[in-house]
C-alpha cells in the first residue's frame, strides 16, 4: 500500500480501527459520534432560494406558494411549513370535481394560507435531508366558503404538493457521517440526527 492510498483511505481506517475498538468493549459507534441539530433558520436558508413556487394543476387551477414558515411537531416526529398562497381556480374544475357551483369560483384569482406537515427521509445519494409525504392540514382561501376549502384540501393532497418534497432541507456535508446517519428525530429545537452503527 503507498503513501498516497493509505492516506486517502484513512478516514476509512480509522473507522476500521473505531469499530474493533467497539466491538472488544461492547459500545456502539453512535456512542462515538456526536448528534447534530438541524434548526428551522438552516431548513428556511436552504428551501427560501425555491420560493415564491409556482405550480400547475391540470384542470383545477395553478398555484402560488410563498414566505415559508418552519415549526417543529415533536410529538408527530414531523415538520409544518406555513405558506402563504395565492390561486386561479380553472373553469374545468366544476366537470373533474362534479360539483357545478364550483364554476362560480373559476377564472378569478384568492389569497390565503396553508399548513402543511410533512415527515423526513434521508437520500445518502445526494447527503440530503427531505420533507416525507407532505399532508396539507389547513387551507383558508379569502372568498372562498370554508366547504370548497375542504373539497379544495382533498384534491390538492391527492395531487401533492411537489415543492415540499423535491428539494433538501438541509445537505450533509460529504464526510464519514454523512454515510452512518441512523436516526433523525424531530425535537423542540430542530431535527436531531443520530450518527452510528449500532
Amino acid at each position: 500500500m503507498n503513501r498516497r492510498h493509505l492516506i486517502k483511505h484513512l478516514p476509512l481506517l480509522a473507522l476500521a480501527q473505531a469499530l474493533k475498538s467497539c466491538a472488544g468493549s461492547g459500545m456502539g459507534l453512535g456512542k462515538l459520534l456526536p448528534h447534530y441539530l438541524v434548526t428551522t433558520d438552516m431548513m428556511l436558508r436552504q428551501m427560501l432560494p425555491h420560493f415564491p413556487f409556482r405550480q400547475d394543476f391540470q384542470g383545477i387551477g395553478s398555484l402560488s406558494a410563498s414566505d415559508p414558515q418552519f415549526s417543529l411537531v415533536p410529538e408527530q416526529n414531523k415538520v409544518r411549513i406555513g405558506l402563504n398562497l395565492q390561486t386561479a381556480l380553472s373553469s374545468g374544475l366544476s366537470s373533474l370535481t362534479g360539483i357545478p357551483s364550483l364554476g362560480a369560483l373559476a377564472g378569478q384569482n384568492y389569497s390565503g394560507s396553508s399548513q402543511v406537515a410533512c415527515g423526513l427521509r434521508y437520500d445518502s445519494k445526494t447527503r440530503g435531508i427531505y420533507l416525507n409525504e407532505p399532508v396539507l392540514e389547513n387551507l383558508s382561501l379569502s372568498g372562498i366558503p370554508q366547504h370548497y376549502t375542504d373539497q379544495a384540501k382533498s384534491l390538492m393532497n391527492a395531487f401533492g404538493p411537489s415543492i415540499l418534497d423535491r428539494y433538501p432541507v438541509h445537505t450533509l456535508e460529504p464526510s464519514l457521517a454523512s454515510r452512518v446517519l441512523q436516526k433523525m428525530t424531530v425535537t423542540n429545537k430542530g431535527i436531531a440526527l443520530g450518527f452510528g452503527i449500532v
